[in-house]
């Protein structure tokens, strides 16, 4: 049964309501409106711009580097992909100079044109006076600014949020190629489930809820992990991000951040082979294809087949990606991006094992519960255009577009019993289906900036619409399939009987989840010291669903009553710096989840879960950006939380708690510490409890999937090139401290726990020009864990020790 965006198990049964009214027409006006107010406001400009890059002579970007023209007061820095703009510059020939700690002046002399932008590309040299013995190399792996918690580019020093960021050098380092795997170096966050879902501070996030490019829409249906063969940078946002989002994520949420057009010829390519017969490739390529540099391009691929140690699981997929930037003029700029997905496996899913009287690990971590016949085609497609427009010097209008569809044609199997000891045999249920999830998203926002006095004001405006209607136009079958063995496995499919499914059947389902949003949010500057930020959103959330022939109503059409739910939703936080190099801050956020299970089926309709946030940190900013530490305790509370409560009459019932808060700590280090040693080191400390409850007893249980203790290093040291030029070594580890598998009471003993697990993995690596080899071994203690759990009656395993070898070619 088709989920929908957001929703965190797969059933038929997760209930949606489908919107009676058509907004069409009110969206065609209001694009039409934006296109022609943008064609209006674009008049000659009186003056160009100059952009570009700067490298370091190995190559490397180089990030913060002060970027001034020759006897004039107008600067900037390059940010975390070695990029700069210097707008409003006057037509004619200046002097770009280029300055940085550690490295040696760089000047180059251009010309301006009116309307024009100038492009450069500038190669710093490492200083050769005393600089030399600060730390010089380009801290590539620190991400120190995010544009999606603000919708503007801002330090993340400057923001009371907890912010972390994966960048493609740690991606790349690591071998990784799924979200699931670079999460690994994020504080307090794991796995929690098979389909998609994560644990962030004791609470789910789900992926339909995460975010490309900050816009709403993901590029994979639900379960299929997100590749990074086309992602630059993971941002992870601890916290609720209702203000500029939505419903969803209560405790945190993820942007995944595309590669970019660049306007320079560059070319990355890297094959890799490894262990379960893991073959995989990867490419792209940047240019300009025009002589003015206003339009530029970033394409590639990813393939993968293999990989999978579950025995009798085909894993093959195909990764295409492209993204086209054009600059209409000096003050406008439209950005098309496009990736397909196409999956041909086994499944969708991570393959999950059953317990074997109620013991973890008794079942091979290669078995499978499925059979010869189960499948999972998918072919899935995300579109995005970001039109963005500057009105004025301090003043912008923007336009994201989203579109991402999928469609699946799906059998899958699953157990839903303990192994029974005496056969050896768990029971299974087979899913067919053909699966339709088309997603749209339209924001359109203004930034600008302006002073109140002594306050400067940088505000964010705008409204969002979201569309999902999602379907099985085809129907929704479930059987009750023939039990399999564990130790000796028969893979062979099971034949439903002639007539209708036993377990559940519809003949076509349709769902239908429309939100709309006004919101605002003002970043405020109190002097050099204090900054703000203060915000509110007012938001719409509308459900329908309708099953024709469903088995559960005499094979009737059935339809639900509409639902509507409508919340208010403030945000207020302020930073204090003491110093240039150290924040503290406060905040205070809250956020709303619309109840997914919601029908009679289920005992609903249910009001919806409202959330409260109160966050306090410290962020440090040491070492020219090549230290980067953050603290955060944090306390959430969340009201009308569902729980599980079957009856006889019910066994889907399900009934709000009062209230469940977690409390917890989170501390993260990312820096250049020494010359060619980087570390990425996290901590997590984390306690979820219902706190309010109808039942007494009930109060003080431990949620479930949510570990106290989450720590992880990742730690590399490049050689001397006096010792051996090129060579580098890598090591991590991670610890994850043990879970119950389901919600446990202060008074039971006998709850299911998944056991603390710690594994470490290494790197060597080897640089000679353009050309790279790594070899990455994962899990090199062989050790036997388990990542989650999945409805108290399965649960899904790490990967046994596993080697990957890659051959890397990059052109800049």
């Amino acid at each position: 049964m088709l989920q929908p965006v957001g929703s965190g198990k797969s059933y038929s049964l997760l209930l949606q309501k489908k919107h009676s009214i058509s907004f069409s027409h009110i969206l065609i006006k209001l694009i039409l409106w934006i296109v022609l107010s943008l064609a209006a406001l674009i008049t000659h400009a009186q003056s160009g711009r100059i952009a570009g890059t700067i490298y370091s002579a190995s190559n490397e970007i180089l990030y913060n580097i002060t970027v001034s023209l020759e006897g004039q007061n107008k600067f900037t820095q390059t940010d975390a992909e070695g990029n700069f703009v210097l707008d409003d510059v006057s037509a004619g020939r200046h002097v770009v100079l280029a300055t940085g700690v550690g490295y040696s002046a760089k000047s180059d002399l251009v010309s301006v044109a009116d309307g024009k932008t100038t492009y450069i590309r500038l190669v710093m040299d490492i200083s050769r006076t005393t600089l030399m013995e600060v730390v010089v190399r380009s801290p590539r792996k620190i991400i120190v600014q995010s544009a999606s918690a603000t919708r503007t580019n801002t330090l993340l020093k400057d923001l009371p949020q907890s912010i972390q960021g994966i960048s493609r050098a740690t991606i790349e380092e690591q071998q990784l190629y799924r979200l699931e795997d670079a999460l690994k170096n994020v504080a307090g966050v794991n796995i929690s489930s098979s389909y998609g879902s994560y644990n962030f501070r004791g609470f789910i996030t789900n992926s339909g809820s995460f975010l490309t490019n900050g816009i709403k829409g993901s590029a994979y249906p639900e379960g299929v992990s997100p590749s990074l063969a086309n992602i630059e940078k993971v941002e992870v946002l601890r916290g609720p991000t209702a203000i500029l989002y939505g419903e969803n994520a209560a405790s945190g949420n993820i942007n995944m951040v595309t590669k970019q057009p660049k306007k320079i010829t560059t070319v990355n390519a890297r094959v890799s082979a490894g262990s379960f017969s893991l073959y995989r490739a990867q490419a792209d390529l940047t240019g300009s294809l025009n002589k003015k540099k206003s339009l530029y391009y970033v394409a590639g691929l990813g393939f993968e087949d293999g990989g999978r140690f579950t025995k009798h699981f085909d894993n093959n997929n195909l990764l295409l990606f492209g993204s086209l930037k054009w600059e209409a003029g000096q003050r406008t700029a439209w950005q098309l991006n496009a990736t397909y997905n196409r999956d041909r496996s086994s499944g969708n899913y991570t393959p999950d094992l059953p317990f074997y009287e109620g013991r973890l690990f008794s079942v091979p971590a290669t078995f499978f519960t499925g059979a010869s016949d189960a499948r999972y085609k998918g072919d899935s497609y995300q579109l995005q255009s970001i039109l963005s427009h500057q009105l004025s010097r301090n003043w912008s209008l923007n336009l994201l577009l989203g579109l991402s569809k999928s469609r699946a044609d799906r059998v899958h199997y699953d157990h839903n019993d303990f192994v029974d000891p005496n056969t050896n045999e768990v029971e299974r249920t087979k899913y067919i289906s053909v699966m339709e999830e088309p997603v749209k998203a339209i924001n359109l926002y203004t930034n600008g900036k302006f002073s109140t006095g002594m306050i400067h004001h940088t505000l964010t405006g705008g409204v969002d619409l979201n569309f999902y209607n999602g379907a099985y136009p085809e129907g929704f079958s479930i059987y009750g399939a023939s039990p399999i063995n564990v130790v000796n496995p028969d893979y062979k499919p099971y034949i439903p009987p002639s007539g209708f499914p036993d377990w559940y059947y519809a003949s076509s389902e349709k769902f239908t989840t429309n939100t709309y949003g006004i919101y605002f949010q003002d970043q405020l500057s109190l002097g050099e010291k204090w900054k703000a930020v203060l915000g509110a959103r007012f938001n719409h959330y509308h459900f329908y669903y309708r099953a024709d022939s469903v088995s559960y109503d005499n094979f009737a059409t059935y339809i639900e009553e509409p639902e509507n739910t409508t919340a208010f939703i403030p945000r207020a936080g302020i930073v204090f710096q003491p110093s240039a190099v150290v924040s503290l801050y406060a905040d205070y956020s809250t956020g709303f989840i619309p109840q997914y299970s919601n029908t009679k089926i289920y005992g609903g309709p249910f009001d919806p879960e409202r959330t409260h946030q109160v966050e306090v940190g410290f962020k440090g900013d040491f070492l020219q950006h090549r230290l980067v530490p953050t603290i955060a305790v944090y306390q959430i509370i969340k009201n009308n939380v569902l729980k599980s409560d079957p009856t006889p009459d019910q066994p889907m019932r399900q009934r709000p708690l009062g209230e469940v808060t977690s409390r917890g700590l989170e501390i993260t280090v990312t820096g250049n510490i020494a010359k060619g040693l980087d570390l990425i080191a996290n901590y997590a400390f984390n306690d979820t409890k219902i706190t309010k409850s109808n039942e007494a007893d009930e109060v003080g249980t431990r949620f479930d999937n949510s570990p106290k203790h989450i720590a992880s290093l990742w730690a590399t040291y490049t050689l001397p090139e006096n010792w051996i030029k090129g060579v580098q070594l890598g090591i991590g580890h991670r610890y994850t401290s043990d879970r119950y598998i389901s919600n446990r009471r202060p008074d039971q003993q006998n709850v299911l726990m998944l056991p603390q697990y710690q594994v470490t993995d290494a790197m060597l690596g080897y640089r000679y020009k353009q050309y790279s080899l790594a070899l990455n071994i994962n899990n090199i203690f062989d050790k036997t864990y388990a990542l989650g759990s999945y409805w108290s009656r399965s649960y899904f395993p790490g990967a046994p020790r596993n080697w990957l070898l890659t051959l890397g070619y990059s052109l800049r």
